[in-house]
């Protein structure tokens, strides 16, 4: 057999079969097409792709295609006709499970490798590039190899040696891996075990590379600020986690706002994403390192990394008042405690006319005298009435002011209770609870935020019916959230959901309150350009720090202050009651007022009607002569 540009080894097509075919298996390849450029390999090659393409042909269950024509520009052509990204992607499809097997042995070989290579969706096929290993240094120093590519080379010399190599950046030097000697007659498992490894744990060396970020402020996630030379930096729970992910690969990130300062939303009608998510989906930066939930919009154009937090949502509602004005000295008893209360007061008027009538110890009192009397006991004003000469009398009395006490004891005791306690009635505790009183109550929510695409999306009925008959039919509930917080503070009727962490470090307030019920569980992740090369890598550090328990450390750091916040408002001093609170006093008062003056005016009007043409006035002292009565 023909020696492959190497006087010193052999190298026979069956041998170079055995090692495609190996590859093939290692890389999970169904198909080996082996390509080359017009007059590259030379003739050598040419013969041996062609013994070898008939070897594989023997096989059915690996398919072949032995192409004589110019592979290369074929692909070049799907990147510049596609419209996007995305459908540059896509339209690799065909390749994405075919070993694609070619020589660098020429310049021609050398130009159109470079040419191909360098678009990085190209190189991410499975190519297997084969070169004596006297070109080696050759091909490490001026081939693209991009981040991302899943290019194998295996060398032909003394020994046949498979390598790989990547550059973090465009201007930075390769860095080559040897993976391992392969026994080119019976290449074993062992030999190909890295290559079933993912390569990317094998590049986490990111020196030279610099990328673009896209921040906004989200505290205490992330809280951003200006540097001198125009960019942006950005501390929090992701700017530690970012500056650790600097640390151990080593690369650098320039940042910048987005030019809209929106996070941005898809409007899948006209393809136009904007915001931090549209630069993202563009390519125009590569992460955007802030933290944003998964939802099916956003996964059709963007990437995301591993889940870092998890997120909720509450419904905010306004605090209801603890002592309500209305019914402060009321609500101490139930309804029937009331009933009983008055049903046994007018049974105590009865029983002091009852006992002072019959017995013949009492002096008779009448109904006017017994019912004043018992009003001053049960107002626990006493018993101020001559002493009871009887003993049933006695006891009777006796027993009206123990019952009197202890109903005071009770009442007294729940008011306190109702001031120290600080427990409030809310109104509802839940969505549910908020649709039965849809027309008393309003909801909003986060604008062009991943709660509408839930509500959007949602299965469960009361959501749906909420997002329906409550959201949808009114987009002016749909507001950032400082203008959704400053509704709901006029507005007690009103009510607004957001991510409960973000409501704790920037709008916690003593008169709101969020309610317990947690709603829209989901991962947090940061949100990546899709497709991007350097995603793979960035995921196995933020695993490596989530696995370490770095990144819970992080987030206690910044999250950990809000747990206890609730408690700021409760340990607050203990406000003195206001007219809000004590206006039923006054009111009984001036109720009170008003029906002694309405009993007055019909006093003096039906005097006038029995003494006609006599002022209306009450008479002195009697203008009849007593000695004439006499």
């Amino acid at each position: 057999f023909r020696s492959v540009y190497s006087k010193t080894v052999v190298m026979s097509p069956e041998q170079l079969y055995h090692v495609l075919c190996a590859l093939a298996v290692a890389r999970s390849a169904t198909r080996i097409r082996i390509v080359r450029a017009p007059d590259g390999g030379g003739p050598e090659w040419l013969d041996l792709s062609r013994t070898v393409s008939r070897l594989l042909a023997r096989h059915c269950n690996i398919y072949t295609s032995l192409s004589q024509f110019n592979i290369f520009p074929e692909l070049d052509n799907l990147e510049g006709s596609a419209k996007d990204i995305h459908e540059y992607h896509h339209s690799l499809a065909p390749y994405q499970h075919q070993l694609l097997v070619t020589p660098f042995y020429t310049q021609t070989d050398y130009i159109v490798l470079n040419r191909t290579l360098s678009s990085d969706f190209v190189s991410r096929l499975l190519w297997v590039l084969v070169c004596p290993e006297n070109r080696l240094q050759e091909a490490e120093a001026t081939l693209p190899w991009p981040l991302a590519n899943k290019i194998v080379l295996v060398t032909l010399g003394p020994a046949v040696r498979l390598w790989e190599a990547y550059r973090p950046g465009p201007d930075v030097p390769a860095f080559l891996t040897l993976l391992g000697n392969v026994n080119p007659d019976n290449p074993t498992e062992e030999e190909l075990q890295l290559l079933t490894t993912d390569n990317y744990y094998r590049r986490t060396n990111l020196t030279g590379l610099v990328l673009k970020c896209s921040v906004l402020s989200y505290a205490p996630y992330n809280m951003v600020y200006d540097n001198p030379d125009g960019t942006v930096g950005f501390t929090g729970m992701y700017g530690d986690l970012w500056d650790y992910l600097q640390q151990i690969h080593g690369f650098k990130s320039v940042c910048r706002r987005p030019l809209d300062l929106l996070w941005g939303r898809a409007d899948f009608t006209t393809g136009v994403w904007t915001g931090l998510f549209g630069e993202l989906h563009r390519w125009e930066a590569d992460v955007g390192p802030a933290p944003n939930v998964i939802t099916q919009d956003r996964r059709r154009g963007l990437d995301f990394s591993v889940a870092l937090t998890f997120s909720y949502v509450n419904l905010i509602i306004q605090k209801p008042e603890r002592i309500q004005g209305g019914t402060n000295y009321t609500q101490e008893f139930s309804t029937l405690s009331w009933l009983l209360i008055f049903v046994f007061f007018w049974l105590c008027v009865a029983m002091m006319i009852f006992f002072t009538n019959l017995s013949k110890q009492e002096d008779a009192r009448n109904l006017s005298y017994s019912f004043v009397t018992n009003f001053r006991i049960f107002c626990n004003m006493g018993y101020e009435g001559e002493d009871p000469k009887g003993v049933c009398y006695r006891t009777w009395i006796l027993t009206v002011l123990v019952m009197v006490a202890v109903l005071q004891v009770h009442y007294s005791a729940f008011l306190i209770a109702i001031l120290a306690s600080g427990t409030t009635t809310l109104p509802f505790h839940d969505l549910d609870g908020l649709y039965k009183k849809k027309n008393e109550y309003s909801i909003g929510i986060v604008k062009d935020s991943s709660i509408a695409s839930r509500f959007k999306y949602t299965k469960v009925p009361v959501e749906q019916k909420i997002w329906k008959e409550m959201l949808d039919a009114k987009p002016e509930h749909k507001e950032i959230e400082v203008h959704g917080i400053a509704r709901l503070l006029k507005n007690n009727k009103h009510s607004f959901m957001m991510d409960h962490d973000y409501y704790m470090a920037n709008f916690r307030h003593c008169k709101l309150i969020a309610l317990p019920r947690k709603y829209f569980i989901a991962t947090v992740a940061m949100p990546l350009k899709p497709y991007g090369p350097v995603n793979p890598i960035l995921d196995i550090g933020l695993s490596q720090m989530i696995e370490s328990g770095i990144a819970q450390q992080i987030e206690n750091k910044w999250t950990g202050m809000n747990k206890d916040m609730s408690s700021m408002c409760e340990a607050a001093p203990v406000a003195p009651l206001a007219l809000t609170e004590t206006y039923t006093a006054f009111l009984l008062l001036a109720l009170g007022a008003a029906i002694a003056l309405l009993i007055w005016i019909f006093e003096c009007l039906q005097y006038m009607a029995t003494k006609r043409g006599r002022s209306c006035q009450y008479p002195r002292s009697s203008s009849i002569d007593i000695k004439n009565i006499n």
